[in-house]
C-alpha cells in the first residue's frame, strides 16, 4: 500500500517547486541557492569567482538574478526575502489579574505574566532584555546557517544596566555570545552580529538611540560535525 504523502509536507513541496522555476525561469529538478538548498546549478553564481577584488564580509549586487547578497567567509549570504514580509501593524493585548499581576496576550495567542513583585511572573523590563537577545540571537543563528556554519549549540548571555533614577530605561547592555561547533571562524560571527545590528535587528533599532549595546563571544570549537536527528 502506497503511503499518503504528510499534506504540510506537499504544500512545502509544492513552494520550494515554485521557487525554483521563479528563479531559473524554467522548471527544475535541481535544488538551488534560491530554495535555501545547495547545489552545483550553473546559475547558482559564486561571488569569489565573479568578484575576487571583494573580501568577505563585503556585498554585491547580483544582475543575473536580480537580488542583493551579502557575502560570507564560505561563500554568498542570500538575503533574498529575509524579513521583508513583515506585518507594519502589531497588536497586543494586557489584562489585569490582581494587585500588580498582569497578563498579556500577542495577536497570535501567546501569553506572558508581568508582575510588579517579581512573584508570578517577569518585570517588563526584563522581557524587553529577553526580546532583544531573542532577535538578535534569531538574525545571528539565521545568518551564520546561510553561511553554512556547522553550529551545534547557541546561547547569548544578556546583562542590562539602567539608570538609577526615573526614567530608568536601560543605558547599557552587554551581551555574550557562546558558539559551539566545526570551524567556526569569528569573522562569521562578527559579520553576523554586524548585520544584525546594523541593519536586522527590530528590536535594537527600536530602543534608544544613546543606548550603549556592547557584543563578545566566545567559540568552542569540536572536530566532529553535527549530527542532525
Amino acid at each position: 500500500m502506497e503511503e499518503k504523502q504528510n499534506p504540510a509536507d506537499k504544500a512545502r513541496e509544492g513552494v520550494v517547486l515554485k521557487k525554483r522555476k521563479r528563479a531559473l525561469g524554467r522548471e527544475c529538478d535541481r535544488d538551488c541557492v534560491t530554495c535555501r538548498v545547495p547545489c552545483d546549478n550553473p546559475l547558482v553564481l559564486r561571488t569569489k569567482d565573479m568578484y575576487p577584488s571583494l573580501e568577505a564580509g563585503e556585498g554585491y549586487f547580483n544582475k543575473r538574478e536580480g537580488r542583493n547578497v551579502e557575502m560570507g567567509e564560505t561563500g554568498d549570504i542570500n538575503l533574498e526575502g529575509y524579513k521583508e514580509k513583515v506585518k507594519t501593524s502589531t497588536k497586543g493585548f494586557l489584562f489585569w489579574e490582581k494587585d500588580l499581576l498582569f497578563k498579556g496576550m500577542t495577536q497570535t495567542g501567546y501569553e506572558i505574566e508581568f508582575d510588579a513583585r517579581v512573584e508570578w511572573g517577569c518585570m517588563p523590563t526584563e522581557s524587553l532584555l529577553l526580546s532583544l537577545a531573542g532577535c538578535m540571537g534569531i538574525d545571528v543563528v539565521s545568518f551564520l546557517q546561510k553561511m553554512k556554519v556547522d553550529l551545534h549549540k547557541f546561547k547569548l548571555d544578556i546583562d542590562g544596566e539602567r539608570n538609577p533614577t526615573p526614567p530608568q530605561y536601560y543605558r547599557e547592555i552587554t551581551m555574550h555570545l557562546h558558539l559551539t561547533g566545526k570551524g567556526i571562524k569569528e569573522r562569521q560571527v562578527e559579520r553576523a552580529v554586524s548585520l544584525s545590528q546594523e541593519k536586522y535587528c527590530s528590536v535594537y533599532h527600536s530602543l534608544r538611540k544613546d543606548l550603549v549595546v556592547k557584543v563578545g563571544y566566545t567559540i568552542t570549537d569540536v572536530e566532529e560535525p553535527h549530527e542532525v536527528k
